[in-house]
C-alpha cells in the first residue's frame, strides 16, 4: 500500500524525530502501524494552496493507494515563485525521503528561517501584498474552494482519500452551499489542535501538540480508516 499524505509542520512525519527529544507527528506514529510506504509532502509554514496544488500534481505523476489531506488554517497564505528555496538543513533534521518530490519554488511568509535571502522575500511579501490581502471571509471561501477542487479530482481519479483539518473548519452561513457539496463521509472530523489543547498536551515552546498528542490522533486516524475499510489491519 502506498499513502500520499501532505499537510504543515504538525503533519511532516518522521523529519524531527531524529532529533534529541524531537516531536514526531501522527504520520509517524501512523506508519509505525500501518507498515507501508508513505510519501509525505508536507512543509513547515505552508497554506493551503500548497497543499492543494502539491497533491494534485503529485497524483497526476504517480499512482497511490490513498490519499491523507491535512488542511491548515485559512488565513496562512503561500505564493509559488519563480526560483526554489530550501530554508531547511534537512541533513540536520535526518533527511527527507521524499525530497526530490517536494516542490521548492514556494515561499511561506508566515515561517521565519534565518537565511538573509528567505528573510528579504518574506518582507517584500509582508510590504507589497499583505496591504491588500482578502479579508477572513475570503480567505475561508478560497479554502473551501481548494478542499471542493480536490474532492473532485479524487473522486475522478478514482483515489480513496481522506480529509481532515488541524483546527476545526469554521462555518459560516454565507457559504452553506459550499459545505453543502464536501462529502462529509470522507472527511475525519476530529481535529489535532483541539485534542492537544483539551487533554493538556501543548508544548508551549515548539507551539506543536506533544508527542503524547500526536500518538493519541494517529491512533484515532488508524480506527477511523479501519472503519472505512480504507486500510487492512
Amino acid at each position: 500500500m502506498k499513502i500520499l499524505v501532505c499537510g504543515t509542520s504538525t503533519t511532516m512525519g518522521d523529519s524531527y524525530a531524529h532529533k534529541p527529544n524531537g516531536v514526531k507527528s501522527w504520520i509517524w506514529y501512523l506508519q509505525q502501524r500501518l507498515n507501508c510506504e508513505i510519501v509525505n509532502l508536507s512543509r513547515v509554514g505552508c497554506g493551503n494552496t500548497y497543499i492543494h496544488d502539491s497533491i494534485l500534481a503529485e497524483i497526476t505523476e504517480r499512482p497511490y493507494d490513498l490519499v491523507l489531506v491535512s488542511w491548515t488554517v485559512a488565513k496562512r497564505m503561500d505564493f509559488r515563485t519563480c526560483k526554489e528555496h530550501n530554508p531547511i538543513d534537512w541533513a540536520n533534521l535526518g533527511g527527507n525521503p521524499h525530497y526530490d518530490l517536494l516542490q521548492k519554488d514556494w515561499l511561506f511568509p508566515h515561517t521565519t528561517f534565518d537565511t538573509q535571502e528567505f528573510t528579504q522575500l518574506r518582507q517584500n511579501v509582508y510590504d507589497n501584498y499583505f496591504p491588500i490581502v482578502p479579508r477572513p471571509p475570503q480567505l475561508h471561501q478560497m479554502t473551501l474552494l481548494k478542499i471542493l477542487s480536490m474532492q473532485s479530482v479524487l473522486k475522478s481519479y478514482n483515489i480513496p482519500y481522506v480529509f481532515t483539518f488541524y483546527r476545526k473548519l469554521m462555518e459560516l452561513k454565507k457559504f452553506s452551499n459550499y459545505y453543502e457539496k464536501i462529502d462529509w463521509s470522507n472527511i475525519h472530523d476530529e481535529n489535532l489542535f483541539s485534542l492537544a489543547k483539551s487533554k493538556n498536551m501543548w508544548d508551549n515552546k515548539s507551539y506543536h501538540p506533544t508527542n503524547e498528542a500526536q500518538q493519541i490522533y494517529a491512533d484515532m486516524m488508524y480506527e477511523f480508516l479501519s472503519t472505512k475499510n480504507l486500510i487492512k489491519p
